[in-house]
């Protein structure tokens, strides 16, 4: 199904990177936000100003979308900007699962059926791959 099963080990090293990124997409979706209150509150504005905003949302739109594209090639899947939720794909019990990481979590210490609701985590130890270290030789970029 996925071509890359991360480790419990492998994504728990992720985490800075996790919180970096999840920062970058919350400024990115409060500014647009405050760019779409501006847009509709220049209605009556002139057709210049009009055009800038509706140039900056495209773009801050284009931004946010590139972003999470760039997170999934790397098999990092965004629930959540809000909130701050990221899944991730690994074998648990030789069987599909999504790791759970949430904004402010140190480590990743829960999991999700793959095709359940992100409020039904449950506590998870190790991945079938945490015996293995052979993601150490293939670092993620």
């Amino acid at each position: 199904m996925f071509s890359k099963y991360y480790s419990l080990e492998e994504a728990n090293t992720l985490i800075p990177w996790f919180h970096e990124e999840i920062i970058y997409l919350k400024y990115l979706q409060d500014t647009l936000h405050r760019t779409y209150r501006k847009r509709r509150a220049a209605a009556d504005a002139g057709e210049e100003e009009v055009f800038l905003l509706e140039a900056a949302i495209d773009f801050l739109e284009w931004q946010t979308r590139d972003l999470i594209r760039q997170l999934e090639t790397k098999y990092v899947f965004v629930r959540s900007v809000q909130n701050g939720q990221i899944d991730l794909p690994a074998k648990a019990n030789g069987r599909t699962v999504m790791l759970s990481w949430k904004f402010g979590e140190s480590a990743i210490s829960r999991y999700r059926e793959l095709f359940a609701v992100y409020t039904k985590r449950k506590r998870i130890e190790a991945t079938d791959d945490d015996a293995d270290p052979e993601w150490r030789k293939y670092p993620l970029e």
